[in-house]
């Protein structure tokens, strides 16, 4: 006997995937009624959420958006996905979280966590001093920096010239 749904907890390397996606496990037909992302640490429409409030895939189909009192029902192979996306910016992100909340027609609620991972978060403020500045930039592959850790190079070698001219 299937009882009840489950929804994993996932990281996302922002600057890297492009949405969070979690997995929601429960007895085929069990009718979804609401999900939702809410705000933990992350903030919605700054660290995620800024495309649609949330996505869902039943196998075999599209990502669709999910719409407030459009109930769906848990495929035969039950599960499904649920996404948002993923905004990649210069602040750094990194352990901050949001949550998926899921409810179905029993009302029963459950949630899963995102947890944002930046890997270069704070690498250039973590520079001893400026002496440090070469090094670090001379570790980076340069091709393979995201837009958000190329801005973080170029203001820290714009400080640089700034405390240069000073």
């Amino acid at each position: 006997i299937c009882q009840g749904f489950a929804v994993d907890n996932v990281e996302a390397v922002e600057g890297e995937d492009e949405y969070s996606s979690q997995t929601v496990t429960g007895c085929n037909g069990t009718l979804i009624t609401n999900l939702f992302f809410s705000d933990g640490t992350a903030t919605r429409m700054e660290d995620y959420g800024t495309l649609a409030s949330a996505e869902y895939k039943l196998e075999g189909q599209p990502w669709q958006e999910f719409v407030p009192n459009s109930p769906f029902r848990i495929p035969d192979e039950g599960y499904f996905m649920v996404r948002t996306n993923i905004v990649s910016d210069i602040e750094a992100d990194e352990g901050e979280a949001f949550k998926l909340t899921v409810r179905s027609n029993s009302n029963q609620i459950v949630t899963g966590m995102v947890t944002l991972v930046d890997p270069d978060a704070g690498m250039i403020e973590q520079a001893v001093d400026w002496s440090d500045m070469g090094e670090i930039v001379a570790s980076l592959d340069l091709d393979d920096l995201s837009p958000k850790q190329a801005l973080e190079v170029l203001y820290s070698l714009q400080a640089i010239e700034n405390d240069n001219r000073n």
